[in-house]
């Protein structure tokens, strides 16, 4: 499992509860920085879909319920996901999911074809950390006929409140 994080005071302050939610359910995690740059995230996800192994990334602002890894770690489907509160509504993303290694093995140019940037139209670079999510879900609803990942409940909590209705 990765749980990705950037620097900013405000992501600092809330990784501690992420990170007490994991211990508490007995998970470990590798902590990656990726505060370097807008394509650092794009490049963790890279390495991670090449290594061909499944993987689980927590986002540095969410929190799991007791549960909730091992739960998309049993589930058959290859692509698992939790709601969470974003943009004032209950969505998913990146910020609690599961790719299966058989998966990302049959699909292995997937993130090649993100950085191409053919199949989301963004007003940033393909490669930014900004959309990664849906540009994913548009890549593989065209390689995998794929666009929906399997949705597991409850919601997760999401922490970053520029997220939340005023």
């Amino acid at each position: 499992m990765v749980v990705p994080y950037t620097r900013r005071m405000e992501a600092v302050a809330v990784l501690e509860a992420v990170t007490l939610a994991l211990e508490g359910d007995g998970q470990e995690a590798d902590f990656v920085d990726v505060s370097s740059g807008d394509s650092a995230y794009f490049e963790l996800w890279t390495k991670l879909w090449a290594s061909g192994e499944t993987f689980v990334v927590i986002e540095h602002d969410v929190v799991v319920y007791p549960g909730a890894i091992q739960t998309m770690l049993d589930c058959a489907s290859p692509w698992c996901v939790t709601d969470y509160m974003t943009c004032g509504s209950i969505q998913y993303g990146f910020g609690c999911v599961k790719f299966d290694g058989g998966f990302t093995r049959a699909y292995p140019h997937a993130f090649t074809r993100m950085a191409e940037g053919i199949d989301f139209v963004s007003a940033h670079e393909p490669t930014h950390w900004k959309h990664l999510d849906a540009q994913l879900g548009a890549v593989l609803s065209r390689m995998a006929d794929m666009a929906w990942p399997h949705r597991h409940q409850p919601a997760v909590t999401h922490l970053n409140r520029e997220h939340f209705p005023r």
